[in-house]
């Protein structure tokens, strides 16, 4: 849930950059910091993955767009969005060593034993199912991709909305 969650800051976190590169008024700042402290307080760890998309997003924008100060308005509402998540992120970091992975390690803990196919062993039933899932996602994300390479390509015929 957190997870799903946090992908709802990511647009948000890129359209303040933007815009903080663009026009740099206090609303986008602002706006961006919030976004980030929000991504880090959802989900730590798409927070962590997506701080290197959102940095070289920054980057490419800087040279594009040639301005310092825009690049320094950026970086401290970066810092800002983390300063707000300290309230999570502090206490998580010094709090690290009451945790103990070692217990997730044991047999008993097998991430295998939650599906719920129970007719054959975990490990089998896994491999099948996955390419089956696969087989089944990517086969509809193949047919998306022609229609709008289709559609693409004959940008006159092309239709406002794909559904209607």
């Amino acid at each position: 849930m957190a997870e799903t969650l946090a992908f709802a800051w990511l647009p948000l976190i890129l359209y303040f950059t933007y815009k903080v590169f663009k026009g740099g008024s206090l609303p986008n700042w602002i706006g961006l910091a919030l976004s980030y402290g929000g991504l880090v307080i959802t989900h730590i760890v798409s927070a962590y993955i997506f701080t290197f998309v959102m940095a070289l997003f920054g980057l490419l924008l800087s040279l594009k767009e040639k301005k310092i100060s825009a690049l320094l308005k950026f970086i401290s509402a970066s810092l800002f969005g983390l300063c707000l998540a300290a309230v999570y992120f502090v206490p998580m970091v010094f709090e690290r060593k009451f945790v103990h992975v070692e217990g997730l390690k044991l047999p008993a803990l097998d991430y295998r034993h939650n599906f719920l196919f129970v007719g054959q062993s975990s490990e089998d039933t896994f491999y099948i199912n996955l390419e089956q899932i696969v087989a089944l996602q990517v086969f509809p994300a193949l047919i998306s991709l022609l229609l709008i390479y289709h559609c693409g390509r004959k940008r006159r015929n092309m239709p406002d909305s794909l559904l209607f």
